[in-house]
């Protein structure tokens, strides 16, 4: 309940009240790393980076594969090498002959993210332009859909 009360609480703009919630749920349920997704999404909308770090960090600590969790915390770091730990785990983790798509889209995303702060732009736009394709077979484009939105 706190979980889901902390997510009405998110996108209703209430951010310290669903961080005080996505917390009560953390204390319930400690290995739900879902919460502390969420819980990193508030800080992150507030611009309180290392608390979205620290968060996406234990997500890892509960699943180290999340992928989910390496390519939301990329969005919190600047890169200053390709040769950050974030770069080989996501390399690895591309090696998994059981990664499922939405995890592959994940892992390209991050490593453009890390291509582009570290100025390969080659490379960068190879991995978004991947990323890109993979969302696209996930959700594909529908005309009537885009417009009735």
């Amino acid at each position: 309940a706190y979980y889901w009360l902390g997510n009405i609480y998110r996108e209703l703009g209430f951010f310290q009240m669903a961080e005080s919630a996505y917390k009560r749920a953390i204390m319930l349920y400690p290995n739900e790393e879902y919460y502390y997704l969420n819980l990193a999404s508030v800080y992150k909308m507030q611009n309180k980076l290392n608390h979205a770090i620290e968060n996406y960090v234990k997500m890892l600590d509960i699943n180290p594969k999340s992928t989910k969790a390496y390519r939301n915390m990329s969005v919190c770091l600047k890169y200053e090498s390709i040769d950050h730990e974030h770069h080989s785990k996501i390399m690895d983790r591309l090696g998994d002959p059981n990664l499922l798509d939405e995890e592959k889209m994940e892992c390209f995303y991050t490593l453009g993210k890390i291509y582009q702060d570290c100025n390969h732009f080659d490379q960068a736009f190879y991995c978004f332009q991947t990323a890109n394709a993979l969302r696209a077979q996930m959700i594909p484009f529908s005309e009537s859909r885009h417009s009735k939105k």
